[in-house]
Formats: C-alpha cells, sequence, structure tokens
C-alpha cells in the first residue's frame, strides 16, 4: 500500500467513526437485517450517510464483535427513530 494510500484509508476510518460511531451503530443496529433497504435507509438518514455507506458501517460493526468472539445484545432495540 503507497503512502497516499493508507492516508487516505486511515482518513476514511477517522470519518466513518466520526459519522457513524461504533457504539451508536451496535445500539441502532440491533435487529436490523442489512438486506431490508427501508431499515437501512432509516438508520442512514439518522446518520446522514448514504444507504450504502451505513450498510457497510452495521457490516463492520458486526465483522468487529464476530472477531472478538461476541455477539449483538440480546434485545432489540426496534425501529430507529
Amino acid at each position: 500500500m503507497t503512502d497516499m494510500a493508507a492516508m487516505e484509508a486511515e482518513a476514511n476510518a477517522f470519518a466513518m467513526e466520526l459519522l457513524m460511531p461504533f457504539d451508536w451503530v451496535l445500539k441502532d443496529c440491533q435487529g436490523v437485517d442489512v438486506s431490508d433497504e427501508r431499515a437501512v435507509a432509516k438508520m442512514a438518514s439518522k446518520y446522514r450517510v448514504a444507504p450504502t455507506v451505513m450498510a457497510m458501517r452495521i457490516g463492520e460493526v458486526r465483522a468487529r464483535l464476530d472477531a472478538e468472539g461476541k455477539e449483538l445484545p440480546e434485545t432489540p432495540k426496534g425501529p430507529v427513530a
């Protein structure tokens, strides 16, 4: 990876955490199926990001939990406000 590509990846990770903090997305994505376009679009609207970016972030949050041997909390939050 070039220095420029590394800097861009770091900037993207920073922006993602700034706009969609891990703990907030973790709480909000309970019970959300990333294939449910309406639910993802609703979350995207809440965070003011594109639905595709929101779906990626939900996937990252779930992958991080999986890598740490953790699961989403049991109680679904319900619809996103």
